[in-house]
């Protein structure tokens, strides 16, 4: 065996056991499916899955196709993956996106975007995609988080495994080189297109791709390789540190699941709280402020006396502090109606208020009276309200207030009237005298606030 075909037989060996191994760590699977774009590295990772298929028992994999449509030859690019998988006999599936880009949004975001909505929605509960990312394309994502000023998770680089609904996300190339698929393909004698996006210098992956990694591989040689050795640790590191987050943010619950204490968040340093904080809008599916927002949120939040309520507020919403706690409120704050605006309400319809929904199902013995006709106002300040079942009746503020209902909250509460006379404050309390009595038939109030906290899960 000559030199040529030794070097040739070592890379598609470092290939298949790099995949072979991905594998075997992976998250158990039923489905397998790859993104399949034509290019190189797709080719080459499926031609590699479906060489091992028998040899670790794989499920027979599929190849998913999207068409971004931005480019002329899209329609011959998706024609030749369909030709190449039927040639093969793999399924194959085309998914047309609309991936042009929102005003202020780049490109490549949208794109990246939508051609993972399709993919996600392609999948089945417990299939596993695979994408093929490689070792360079580690080592691109960690340059332009660091120059992004990214921490631990950006330096951390692209995870071998993620959820991506329903199923799970597979890198099964990170740990292999370009120069490695590129002898793959040629040894298997692939076909597969060139996307000229690729080589367009006015992308700065493109530029750190085709110009910075190649001279920091001429200064360093495995400069790739020693870049992606780093994003493991950092991921490992990324690891220990969410652990310890998540073991500060328990440490911060309060008696609401959606709410956080801030005496407790108080006792953490400034960097724990920091983290605390990040972890727990993630978790809520929001993405976090920058890092000056976030450190800033993190030093208001605590310092807050009883008497003042900040409010740190980002393109996803806002932090508020109210009655000790921190909540954080999805979407633009709602305007806050005329106060002297009423709506009148039959109930068994959904009435739509500035902050949310208010309806009521019919209930028999219990719940608010159903004896006529009501108006819904807002707070408008010194309202009295004697709760059914108490002796005393209580300005609203007091009884709010020992509800624990934060303050912005309270403005945005429907106040049913009938007659003029406070009935019940949304569904938090029916007023004595006007519950339904036994056998008698009733309203059981039901209030959605628009702005959902994070945990209620409203968008």
């Amino acid at each position: 065996m000559t030199g040529s075909a030794t070097a040739t037989a070592t890379a598609e060996a470092r290939v298949l056991e790099a995949i072979a191994r991905a594998m075997r760590a992976a998250s158990p699977f039923a489905a397998l499916s790859v993104a399949y774009s034509g290019g190189i590295d797709s080719s080459v990772l499926l031609e590699a899955l479906c060489r091992l298929q028998a040899k670790l028992a794989l499920p027979p994999p599929r190849a998913l196709h999207v068409d971004h449509g931005l480019e002329a030859d899209s329609a011959r690019w998706r024609a030749h993956c369909a030709e190449q998988c039927a040639r093969r006999g793999i399924v194959f599936r085309s998914m047309r996106v609309d991936a042009r880009a929102r005003a202020g949004e780049s490109p490549e975001a949208a794109a990246r975007e939508a051609r993972y909505r399709a993919l996600a929605g392609a999948l089945a509960a417990g299939e596993a995609l695979c994408v093929a990312h490689h070792q360079d394309d580690q080592a691109v994502t960690v340059l332009l988080n660091l120059l992004r000023g990214s921490g631990v998770d950006g330096l951390a680089g692209m995870g071998a495994e993620r959820a991506l609904a329903p199923g799970r996300l597979l890198r099964p190339l990170l740990a292999v080189c370009r120069r490695d698929i590129e002898a793959c393909a040629a040894a298997w004698d692939l076909r597969w297109v060139q996307d000229p996006s690729n080589a367009r210098p006015r992308h700065p992956r493109n530029r750190l791709r085709e110009q910075v990694l190649p001279l920091l591989e001429a200064i360093a040689p495995g400069a790739a390789a020693t870049i992606a050795r780093s994003a493991r640790l950092h991921g490992e590191a990324a690891v220990t540190l969410d652990a310890l987050a998540r073991a500060d943010l328990l440490a911060c619950s309060s008696d609401a699941p959606d709410l956080l204490c801030c005496a407790a968040l108080a006792r953490l340093p400034p960097q724990r709280r920091c983290a605390a904080l990040r972890v727990w809008l993630r978790d809520a599916g929001v993405r976090p402020p920058g890092e000056a927002c976030l450190r800033e949120a993190a030093r208001q939040l605590v310092a807050a006396g009883p008497d003042r309520a900040p409010r740190i507020v980002w393109s996803d919403g806002e932090l508020r502090v109210g009655a000790g706690r921190v909540a954080f409120l999805r979407g633009a704050a709602v305007p806050r109606p005329a106060a002297e605006a009423a709506w009148d309400w039959q109930p068994g319809t959904v009435l739509a208020l500035p902050a949310g929904r208010l309806s009521a199902r019919p209930r028999v013995g219990a719940g608010l009276s159903a004896a006529g006709p009501l108006q819904v106002r807002l707070r408008r300040g010194g309202e009295r309200c004697r709760p059914a079942g108490r002796a005393h009746s209580q300005t609203l503020k007091r009884l709010l207030q020992e509800r624990q209902v934060p303050a912005w909250e309270r403005a945005e509460l429907p106040l049913l009237y009938r007659d003029g006379v406070l009935v019940a404050v949304a569904d938090l309390w029916v007023c004595h005298g006007h519950a339904a009595g036994a056998g008698a038939p009733g309203w059981q109030l039901c209030w959605e606030p628009t702005r959902g906290r994070a945990g209620r899960g409203a968008a």
